[in-house]
């Protein structure tokens, strides 16, 4: 084809190179599709039209992502919470979500912007699986009280969904680092809404109730006495900032 459009000239080569240009632009934009189904979440097995549209969606995630473009990665953003959000989630689908993306967010939570970096966060808390925990968990030193608390706020809600599902999509072990972390955090804040959330969060692990994760939910407790606990002798409350 390239030889056969290198023949051209004059008008009509203005108008092929228009053409090629066009068609590899509708080529960009269909792939940038993401549309996954609610009940797709929600059924077993996964269908191979499934698969195809978490492909798709990665793809949709990875351009939007690199692109830069907020109205873009809002769009992907919705398009993979609205399945996310639906009542009983499979573990099965959201563990293959979460690898199909895990490239993507892992670069993105690591971004200088902060449209890419709180959106990757927000999608990492909802899909609660994987390694999901690790993206979280590491932003929670990020130099910017905005995406400490929304990877705070991503670990609420990873909690939530493990109280919630009857067969979480993630591992007891992979948890047990985050709670770490958090505590962690919350002896070092200083922003006072940044504690508050990681507070919230703490408290969403002390509530879980599934089978398999009583450790988690220990560990959440004593993390919430420890902190809250030294914060007040220290004088730094949630009025904290130095």
């Amino acid at each position: 084809m390239r030889r056969h459009f290198a023949s051209i000239s004059g008008p009509c080569a203005s108008l092929a190179t228009a053409a090629i240009f066009s068609l590899g632009l509708c080529a960009s934009q269909t792939q940038a599709q993401c549309n996954i189904s609610s009940s797709a979440a929600t059924s077993v097995p996964i269908t191979p039209a499934t698969q195809e549209a978490i492909r798709a969606c990665a793809e949709a995630a990875k351009a939007a992502f690199e692109g830069g473009d907020y109205a873009q990665i809002k769009r992907v953003r919705d398009s993979l919470l609205t399945p996310l959000r639906q009542p009983r989630v499979t573990a099965e689908f959201r563990v293959t979500l979460e690898g199909a993306l895990r490239p993507t967010l892992r670069s993105a939570a690591e971004s200088k912007s902060h449209d890419a970096v709180l959106n990757a966060l927000r999608i990492a808390g909802e899909l609660a699986a994987g390694n999901s925990t690790d993206i979280l968990s590491r932003a929670l030193n990020d130099e910017r009280p905005a995406v400490r608390f929304m990877a705070a706020s991503g670990l609420e809600r990873t909690f939530q969904h493990i109280g919630a599902d009857a067969a979480p999509a993630v591992l007891s072990i992979n948890v047990e680092p985050a709670v770490k972390a958090l505590a962690k955090r919350l002896a070092e804040e200083t922003d006072a809404r940044v504690a508050e959330g990681i507070v919230i969060a703490l408290d969403a692990g002390s509530r879980i109730t599934t089978q398999g994760f009583d450790a988690i939910a220990q560990a959440s407790v004593e993390a919430l006495a420890v902190g809250v606990g030294d914060r007040a002798a220290k004088g730094v409350g949630p009025d904290f900032n130095p």
